[in-house]
C-alpha cells in the first residue's frame, strides 16, 4: 500500500516538474488531507511539516509562468528547456 501512494506521488511530482498546474493543485490537495489525518493522533511535528511543505510545493507552482514564458522565448530558437 505505501508503495503504491509514493507512486501516485512520484507520479504527480513527473506532471509538476513539466510544468502541469493540475499535478500541483491535486498532488497538495492529497497531500493536505495525509496531514489532516494526523491531527487527531496529536503528531504536531508531523502536520507541521506538511504546512511546510504544502508552502514550499505552492511556491514551486507559482513558478509555473515564468517556465511557460522561458518555454515560449527558446521555442523558436530551437532550443529545448527541460526540468533537470
Amino acid at each position: 500500500m505505501n508503495a503504491f501512494i509514493a507512486g501516485v506521488f512520484v507520479l504527480f511530482w513527473n506532471f509538476a516538474r513539466k510544468g502541469e498546474k493540475w499535478a500541483f493543485i491535486v498532488g497538495m490537495g492529497l497531500y493536505l488531507i495525509d496531514g489532516l489525518i494526523l491531527i487527531p493522533f496529536k503528531d504536531y511535528f508531523s502536520v507541521a511539516f506538511h504546512a511546510y511543505a504544502l508552502f514550499r510545493i505552492y511556491g514551486g507552482m507559482q513558478g509555473i509562468p515564468e517556465l511557460q514564458r522561458l518555454q515560449q522565448v527558446l521555442a523558436p530558437a530551437g532550443l529545448p528547456i527541460e526540468p533537470q
